[in-house]
């Protein structure tokens, strides 16, 4: 891989931590800290899931999915794979599973119900 790719793919790994840095948590790019370990995450510290980070002129979701999920099954620590991706010109997707999304849809749903429940008995 040639520097300048390299180069653009810290920078996003980096982009993609300072998104979960803004919201609280304490991510990083793994490379920075364990050095490039072949099944690692490109980005940690969100509990949870398993994150590769993606900066291409064209999107290869399927495949970077399909990397994302062999790798989170790997570490065996039930971490969903999310793959965040981000074309020229565009603004930054985060890619996972369908089964995947409706665990987060599930609980934030649950949470909005809590809510009312809670606005009701005031």
């Amino acid at each position: 891989m040639a520097k300048i790719s390299r180069d653009r793919g810290a920078r996003f790994e980096r982009e993609v931590a300072d998104l979960f840095k803004d919201y609280g948590y304490s991510a990083f790019r793994t490379a920075q800290h364990k050095g490039k370990t072949g099944k690692a995450a490109d980005v940690e510290g969100a509990p949870g899931l398993h994150i590769e980070a993606k900066r291409r002129r064209n999107i290869g979701a399927y495949e970077w999915v399909h990397q994302a999920v062999e790798e989170a099954s790997a570490e065996g620590n039930g971490n969903i794979p999310v793959v965040f991706c981000r074309a020229d010109g565009e603004r930054m997707l985060a890619v996972m599973l369908a089964d995947d999304f409706m665990q987060f849809y599930r609980e934030w749903e649950a949470g909005e119900v809590l809510k009312k429940t809670d606005m009701n008995k005031e």
